[in-house]
Parts: C-alpha cells; sequence; structure tokens
C-alpha cells in the first residue's frame, strides 16, 4: 500500500489532485488506484488506522473511503479523517449500498459525496473533479482571508468605536478633513462594508451585500447578462485578473463606463452604509485594498449629501413598504412605465402580483433601495397597490444566484461568520433547485459551530 505518481500533469508544471484511496479489499484498491494514477497522485490505505496516518502525512484533497470500514469503527470516522487533513479533504463514501436514503446518510455524516459500488469510472472522475474544485476554491479563500488578517494585524488601528457613539458621517468626515490613508471595516448585524481611502478620498467599497457586488450591478444595469457574468467568472479564474479589468479587455465596456459604474457602485455601497444607526468599526491606518486596475476617487462630502437625501427618501419608503415580503403591483396604464433606464425598466416587468420586493431584487440583481427607490414614486401616484406577505407565491432564484449564494456562505464560514452563513443557507434551502449535497455540509458546519 503506497503511492501510485502522476506524470504529465507534474511534467507539464502543474500541481495534480492527490487522492487518498481507504479500502480494504486490495484488487478493488489496486484497480482503483491505477485508473486515477494517471490523472492524480494517488495514496492507499487498506485501514481506517493507516487512511488516518496518511492522511497526515500527505495531506490529500480528496479521500475515496469504503462506508462498510467506516461503519465497522465505533469513532466518527468521516470527521476524524477531515479534521486530520489541513486541505480541507473531502470525503466520498464507497457503498454498495446505492439508495438514496444510504446518500443521504452519507451526506449528514460529513461526507462531501457517495458513490454506488461498482463504481462507474467517469463517475468517479466527475465526482473527484467537482469535489477536488470546492476543496482548491475553500483553501484559496482561507489562503486570503489569512493574508488579509495578517496585513490587518501588521496594520496601525487608529480608531475604533461603536456607530452609536460615533456616527458615519462624523467618521467619514473626520477622515475626509484627515487626509487619511487606510481602510474603514464595520459591522453593522448581517451588513458589513469596508471603505477604501486614499488622502482623504474614497476609492473604492466593498459590502457583503451581494447585490453590491461588481458582476450584480453590471447586470442590474444591462452591461452584462447572466450567461456572460458566468463566462467572465471562469476567465477571471484563469487569468487571475479583476472583474472591472476583465470586462475592458474583452472590449464589453471602455474604461470611462467602468469608471461610472465604480462611482455609482461606491456611491451606492457608502450611502447604504450611512443608513446604518448600530454597529461597530475600526479603521486601518495605511491598510489599503491590495490590488488596484485604475483609481477611482469620490469626495466624501459629496457623498455626505446624496446619504442625507437617501436617509430622509428611505425613511418615506420604508413607512409604505416595512417588509420585502410584500407582494406588489402595478395597477396603472402601461404608458406610464415606459422608462429609458435599464435596471427600472426590469423592475417595471416584474409588478405582476405575484413577485414580492425581495424576489425582485433577486431577479433583476438590484438592490433593496433600486427597487423600492423606483416603484416609490409609483406608489404615490397611486398606481401600486401592496398585498401582504401570506399571498406571496416565492419566485425561484436563477442558479447562478443560488450558486453565488452558495459561495458567499462559504466565505462566512471560513470568515466565522457563522450566523451569517446560517441564515444566508436557510434561505437557499427555500428554493427548489439547491443541491442538498453541496449545502447539507455547510449547513451543518454552520450550525455546529453556531451552537
Amino acid at each position: 500500500m503506497g503511492t501510485r505518481n502522476f506524470g504529465s500533469a507534474l511534467d507539464s508544471g502543474k500541481s495534480p489532485g492527490k487522492v487518498l484511496v481507504i479500502e480494504d479489499n486490495a484488487a478493488f484498491r489496486a484497480a482503483i488506484s491505477t485508473y486515477l494514477s494517471t490523472t492524480y497522485t494517488v495514496y492507499e490505505a487498506g485501514s481506517v488506522v493507516d487512511g488516518i496516518s496518511r492522511v497526515r502525512e500527505f495531506q490529500p484533497d480528496i479521500i475515496l473511503l469504503d462506508k462498510k470500514l467506516a461503519d465497522a469503527e465505533d469513532v466518527d470516522v468521516v470527521n476524524t479523517l477531515k479534521t486530520n487533513s489541513s486541505t480541507s479533504a473531502a470525503v466520498v463514501l464507497l457503498s454498495r449500498q446505492g439508495s438514496i436514503d444510504a446518500a443521504v446518510s452519507a451526506i449528514k455524516h460529513g461526507a462531501a459525496d457517495f458513490l454506488p459500488k461498482p463504481i462507474d469510472p467517469t463517475r468517479l472522475t466527475e465526482v473527484i473533479e467537482e469535489n477536488l474544485q470546492q476543496v482548491r476554491l475553500k483553501k484559496r479563500l482561507q489562503d486570503s482571508h489569512l493574508s488579509l488578517e495578517s496585513q490587518k494585524e501588521s496594520a496601525a488601528m487608529s480608531l475604533s468605536g461603536s456607530i452609536e457613539n460615533t456616527s458615519i458621517s462624523d467618521l467619514l468626515q473626520f477622515l475626509s478633513f484627515s487626509r487619511m490613508t487606510g481602510t474603514l471595516e464595520t459591522n453593522c448585524g448581517l451588513l458589513s462594508t469596508n471603505v477604501f481611502f486614499v488622502n482623504g478620498d474614497i476609492v473604492s467599497a466593498a459590502s457583503s451585500d451581494p447585490h453590491t457586488h461588481l458582476g450584480h450591478y453590471m447586470i442590474s444595469r444591462g452591461v452584462i447578462d447572466e450567461n456572460l457574468l458566468v463566462e467572465l467568472l471562469r476567465k477571471q479564474e484563469e487569468q487571475k485578473v479583476l472583474l472591472g479589468k476583465l470586462v475592458i479587455q474583452e472590449g464589453i465596456i471602455e474604461e470611462s463606463v467602468s469608471s461610472h459604474i465604480l462611482i455609482e457602485k461606491i456611491t451606492d455601497t457608502v450611502t447604504d452604509l450611512l443608513l446604518q444607526k448600530k454597529g461597530v468599526f475600526n479603521f486601518y491606518q495605511d491598510f489599503t485594498m491590495p490590488y488596484t486596475f485604475h483609481m477611482v476617487e469620490v469626495p466624501v462630502m459629496a457623498l455626505m449629501m446624496k446619504g442625507a437625501q437617501k436617509k430622509e427618501q428611505w425613511e418615506k419608503i420604508r413607512r409604505v413598504f416595512p417588509s420585502n415580503d410584500s407582494i406588489v403591483a402595478y395597477i396603472g396604464q402601461k404608458k406610464d412605465l415606459n422608462s429609458s433606464d435599464f435596471a427600472a425598466s426590469r423592475v417595471f416587468t416584474l409588478l405582476d402580483g405575484a413577485h414580492s420586493i425581495e424576489d425582485i431584487c433577486l431577479e433583476t440583481h438590484s438592490s433593496e433601495w433600486t427597487v423600492l427607490s423606483t416603484i416609490y414614486p409609483l406608489h404615490q401616484k397611486g398606481f401600486i397597490s401592496v398585498l401582504p406577505a401570506a399571498e406571496k407565491s416565492r419566485s425561484k432564484w436563477t442558479k447562478l444566484a443560488i450558486e453565488q449564494s452558495v459561495e458567499q456562505a462559504r466565505k462566512l464560514l471560513i470568515g466565522h461568520e457563522y450566523e451569517k452563513a446560517l441564515r444566508l443557507l436557510y434561505r437557499i434551502c427555500d428554493q427548489p433547485d439547491y443541491e442538498w449535497n453541496l449545502i447539507l455540509p455547510l449547513l451543518q458546519d454552520a450550525e455546529l459551530q453556531y451552537t
């Protein structure tokens, strides 16, 4: 029982995935290992004890475990194997019981996937590749998180406090007048925001609200569609470049348009932050974005004026639409719905009495503010009927929205934000098309850590 080395990927400079096969049937173990060794670096073990030893020694990415061996042990073998691997190995159980109940049981006990015996070689490769992609993504996120945390710890934290005692408005003005360079980090319940300053001007802003992510932002404004975003994200992963730079490189938009979108994104993110009344903040002096592709500068005072107007308008809007679960229906003349604004036009198409405010936000990739500030003037004219949430018939999230929400949940778990991850995962589970084999391990992890 040893190692079967992979040749071509190593020769080409790539790092192949590492697979550990734990199986007591020597002939079956050898057959699987031989097949996989043409693509991966493969290690073998004939028992769980030997398997744990090899996990510690070789840190595999994927562990193929015979379910019969796992069931014979008195300990939780799956979790024992996972906790002994610094690479967050995915455990795939192999069993002669090929029922749905057996698969569900395997996932509930911490396995990433399940394969019935006899093993279909094509399906085996598919399962390994799917889980290897997730393991590598998680490792990159962990490395990225640790790197940023290390930089943050080495930066000088010159300001910290609560928003109840020091308002966001006062804080932004102080940082602007003092010509500060650094990162303002805020945590307001479920909303986390980073605002990046250079010499007192805001050059970028990022929020945990997925609607403020650049990809969603460009979709909501008609710059790209969902299919193109998926392709761009694939290229972004391959080329290791920022999405904003990639859309310029691909000739999708000009740099001036990209700058305009970024300024809009910063404006929306910061003015949303100005609405927050509770939370905590930290300012890390001289800790700025680890990367930029071109700079935009937004004066703080201009944002303060827009923020004040937004706050006043938001209070009026929330008196009319107190809950995002409310159904909205347009009851006016169609001619009054004409708009040259792409985001507004998409919102208008969903004012059919079957979509809630939350549904419209999801389907149009728009923020609450974008949707509600579009609907509110129509309501003031008497053209909008608001139905109670009890009459709601939820529309489905798009596949892309589910996938991006799953990735967001993974990031929250890695960042130890277990309550946020739980809430997001519960929302995903409300959707009929979510993949239970991807969600259950995350849900179990979040529930275990949070409780």
